[in-house]
């Protein structure tokens, strides 16, 4: 059978970026519109797209943001559709040709509600009819965006990841696909065992234990009525972590628990924070960052430690002693646990790591402290409002986030500092519910967030007038990387605050073993000539780890950064079937006055690959001043310097690129 066709048209496709963008957005919208889902096969469509993008014919982001759109307007115009025709549109063709579907969508929405907008993306049968079915209902517009946008943020990667690694499967090799399906079932079981586990034993003990403590609490309070108080905070905290949103304590508690165990067993800052502050410092605008200079203040201690006496002190007045006693316990409680689990973990420390870098303090003390005041404020306020409810915890959860966000753009912190910080305080204003009783309707709770609030605005009106305009500059100096001469690249010593910046990788975990000055057509030269082979990267790289017997050439190295950027170039000069040698090299983030040649970052690691089960077992060591000689014997010509400094990566650059002598001590070769 002639496949011509089937390949013009992959090329086509390859070149044509943005019409395959456009019919993934179109197949999308069509799978979500009450008319076109029924007819349209998207999720058909939708694999057949994640497979191109697999095999590289498509781009991976600019598809996913294109069925993420495409789902988002499409279930919107079903909701539309569904709210303005109501029963209306079940007589119009070719709905009325499916009422065993709409059957199954009331039925379906008639059972989970609002949590049916997320179910029912994914099943296939109701899945264009359920957004309607909402507006037929009259389900207010703005809980409907809210779940519609979140659900359709889930369903765009999980409709193109499938087919996007059964491409790169295809692509790879056959034998990865046993491989790859056990991981993805594990996983599934994975997850399906903690859910089972909260929802089967978790949260019937602990209503159980609830109602054990109540029931105690009747039969002390015959005796003494302190003794019921006493026992009242407990039952309500055991009820509330066992019903309602209680799973989002637990879920914080276990997220914060998964990342305590990375940062402390691999350190920070991660390659997601180096690469985000990076981006932030190059790539945003300092106007832009600006903005947020004044919701970060929200975080400093100078702030939310004056809002948080004024609350204790504010509810101690109105009588409430036992939620003073526990507001004025969790709140610092939550900044000192904050410095406990740094310290124990390893990752606190005030020391910058380079340039525009934040000190490494995780979780977040400050956020911590922040996160644990609005929620537990919000907390205590939320039953007595009434109708205003719902906004008072939306606000306790969105303000520090707000804060969060903020504090990592303006780069006051790492990301994961300020994920734990928020998750550590999410904990502890959770406990609050201790402070709870029955008669919740009391003037300090309402007025709470208001004192609050009041005291925040204040602290940080008081700080940013001065702030900002510091801040601003800072900004423009993160910005502007440094210009040296070749000579001032020489000097830098290890008392310099550049030897640091340019000497270390991987967070400042694992040392550059050589500087480069060279154009980038010159390090393809020297690395196409000699036994340096191209590795494979991104997703087929990463799949050649499930292969029977790994191929040391094909197979993708570990991931190592500089300032969370992945490496520019990597070469892989194999020894034996299960050794290689893996060479990297970062461009670095100064400019020389060299024309087009730059300053590269270079490191040689030697990986050692055995067989396993469900994927490669590899070994990697940093190489031996012999092998790290031996590859700069390929890499540099007979023109080339290498200059070395004790303490100080070596140095490799063209002779004719020296205008003067180079520093002392050094010592110069071939």
């Amino acid at each position: 059978m002639d496949f011509s066709w089937a390949y013009a048209l992959l090329d086509w496709l390859a070149a044509h970026p943005g019409w395959a963008t456009l019919i993934i957005f179109v197949v999308a919208l069509c799978e979500g519109v009450v008319v076109a889902g029924l007819i349209v096969p998207g999720a058909t469509l939708l694999f057949i797209a994640g497979a191109l993008v697999g095999t590289g014919h498509l781009e991976l982001w600019p598809s996913l943001a294109a069925a993420f759109a495409g789902a988002l307007i499409g279930d919107t115009i079903s909701y539309w559709l569904g709210r303005h025709l109501g029963d209306r549109l079940r007589t119009y063709w070719p709905l009325r040709r499916y009422p065993g579907a709409l059957a199954k969508g009331d039925a379906f929405f008639a059972t989970h509600g609002g949590k049916s907008l997320v179910f029912g993306r994914f099943v296939g049968p109701v899945r264009g009819i359920i957004p309607a079915i909402a507006g037929m209902m009259n389900m207010p517009a703005r809980p409907f965006l809210v779940v519609n946008f979140l659900s359709a943020l889930c369903w765009a990667p999980a409709y193109l990841l499938p087919g996007m690694v059964f491409g790169a499967s295809l692509a790879v090799a056959a034998s990865v696909a046993l491989r790859l399906g056990a991981l993805l079932l594990g996983s599934l079981v994975v997850v399906w065992l903690v859910w089972w586990l909260f929802r089967r034993l978790l949260a019937p003990r602990l209503r159980r234990l609830g109602a054990f403590v109540a029931w105690r609490a009747r039969r002390w309070g015959r005796v003494h009525p302190l003794a019921a108080q006493a026992l009242s905070g407990p039952r309500h905290a055991l009820r509330a972590f066992s019903y309602g949103a209680g799973w989002i304590w637990w879920a914080a508690l276990i997220a914060l628990g998964v990342l305590l165990f990375r940062q402390a067993w691999l350190g920070g800052p991660t390659l997601v924070d180096e690469a985000l502050l990076g981006a932030l410092t190059l790539g945003m605008d300092t106007g832009l960052r600006a903005v947020f200079v004044l919701p970060a203040l929200l975080v400093e201690p100078q702030a939310w430690v004056p809002a948080w006496i004024a609350g204790v002190l504010w509810v101690a007045a109105g009588g409430r002693l036992r939620v003073a006693l526990v507001l004025g316990v969790l709140v610092p409680g939550a900044a000192l646990a904050a410095l406990g689990l740094g310290y124990l973990s390893g990752n606190l420390s005030p020391a910058e790591l380079y340039r525009g870098a934040p000190p490494l303090a995780f979780p977040s003390p400050a956020l911590a402290g922040f996160t644990s005041l609005v929620l537990a404020a919000g907390v205590l306020a939320t039953v007595a409002y009434g109708p205003l409810r719902r906004p008072v915890q939306v606000l306790g959860v969105a303000i520090p986030l707000l804060a969060a966000a903020s504090s990592v753009i303006v780069g006051d912190r790492w990301l994961a500092d300020a994920v734990g910080g928020v998750l550590l305080g999410l904990v502890m204003g959770g406990l609050v519910v201790l402070a709870r009783t029955a008669s919740q309707r009391r003037a300090p709770e309402r007025t709470l967030p208001a004192i609050v609030a009041l005291v925040l605005v204040v602290a940080v009106s008081a700080k940013g007038v001065v702030t900002l305009s510091e801040e601003r500059q800072r900004f423009i100096d993160q910005a502007e990387p440094p210009v040296l001469s070749v000579e001032e690249w020489l000097a830098v010593g290890a008392a310099d605050e550049l030897a640091r910046e340019l000497g270390w990788l991987d967070g400042g975990r694992r040392p550059v073993d050589f500087q480069w000055l060279g154009s980038p057509s010159q390090i393809a030269e020297c690395l196409g000539e000699g036994p340096w082979y191209p590795p494979q990267r991104r997703l087929y790289g990463l799949l050649r780890w499930l292969e029977p017997e790994p191929d040391v050439v094909r197979m993708a190295p570990l991931a190592r950064w500089y300032r969370g950027r992945l490496p520019a170039v990597i070469g892989v000069w194999p020894h034996g079937d299960s050794e290689r040698r893996v060479l990297r090299l970062w461009s670095a983030p100064v400019r020389l006055d060299e024309g087009e040649r730059r300053l590269w970052l270079g490191s040689v690691e030697v990986e050692r690959i055995q067989p396993g089960w469900p994927v490669a077992a590899i070994q990697s060591r940093a190489a031996t001043p012999e092998e790290r000689e031996q590859v700069l014997g390929q890499l540099v010509t007979a023109d080339d310097l290498q200059v070395q400094v004790p303490s100080q990566p070596v140095r490799i650059l063209p002779a004719r690129a020296l205008t003067g002598a180079a520093p002392e001590p050094s010592s110069a070769g071939d």
